[in-house]
C-alpha cells in the first residue's frame, strides 16, 4: 500500500511540475521565494498592533516566532533527517523528468518546511487577528506557497500535505499554550 501511495505521489508531482506556462512559472517562483514572507509579515504586524492591546499583540508575535522555530526545526530534525525521503530532483527514478525552477536544495524533502512554517503561521495568526478576510487570505497564501513547492520541483505533494498538517498541529498547540498564558495574565491583571 505504501509503495502505491509513493508511486501516485511521484506521478502527481510530475503532472503538477509539467503543467506549466511562462506566466505560472513566474507566479510560482515568486510564491516559493523565501523572502516573499516579508510583506505578509508586515501585514500581520500591522493587524496585530492596529487598535489592539499592545501586550496581547506582543504575546501573539512571540507565539508566531515560537511556532516558526518549532515548525522549521521540527520539520528538519524530526522528519527530513529521520525519514530521509529524497527530493524529486534527487530521486533516481524521476530526477531526469523533473523540471527545476529553483536550485536543487538539500537531499531530503519530507516534510516541506515551507508548508509547515506557513500553515503554522496561518493557524496562529488567523486565531490572533480574527478577521474572516484575513483567514481566507492567509490560508490561501499558505496553500499557494505549498503548491508552488511542487510546481518548482522541490517537493512531492505528500511532502507539502504532511508539512501543512504538521504546521497546523503545531499552530493549534501554540494557540492552546498562548490561551493558557493569556488567561493567567488576565487573572493577574497584566493583560
Amino acid at each position: 500500500m505504501l509503495e502505491q501511495l509513493i508511486e501516485w505521489d511521484k506521478e502527481l508531482m510530475l503532472a503538477i511540475n509539467h503543467a506549466n506556462t511562462p506566466f505560472w512559472d513566474i507566479v510560482m517562483q515568486v510564491a516559493s521565494y523565501k523572502y516573499s514572507i516579508v510583506p505578509i509579515s508586515v501585514l500581520i504586524l500591522f493587524l496585530l498592533f492596529y487598535k489592539q492591546n499592545v501586550k496581547r499583540a506582543i504575546l501573539f508575535v512571540a507565539a508566531i516566532v515560537v511556532t516558526f522555530a518549532i515548525c522549521d526545526s521540527g520539520s528538519t530534525i524530526l522528519f527530513k533527517y529521520t525519514i530521509g525521503r529524497l527530493r524529486p530532483c534527487h530521486d533516481p527514478t524521476i530526477m531526469d523528468m523533473v523540471r527545476m525552477l529553483e536550485y536543487r536544495g538539500g537531499q531530503f524533502g519530507f516534510i516541506s518546511s515551507h508548508a509547515a512554517n506557513l500553515f503554522g503561521l496561518a493557524v496562529v495568526s488567523a486565531f490572533a487577528i480574527r478577521r474572516r478576510w484575513y483567514s481566507f487570505f492567509i490560508f490561501g497564501w499558505a496553500a499557494l506557497v505549498a503548491y508552488s513547492r511542487v510546481y518548482v520541483g522541490k517537493h512531492f505533494p505528500g511532502d507539502v500535505i504532511c508539512g501543512a498538517v504538521f504546521g497546523a498541529v503545531v499552530g493549534m498547540l501554540i494557540i492552546y499554550i498562548t490561551g493558557f498564558i493569556q488567561s493567567k495574565l488576565k487573572q493577574k491583571g497584566q493583560l
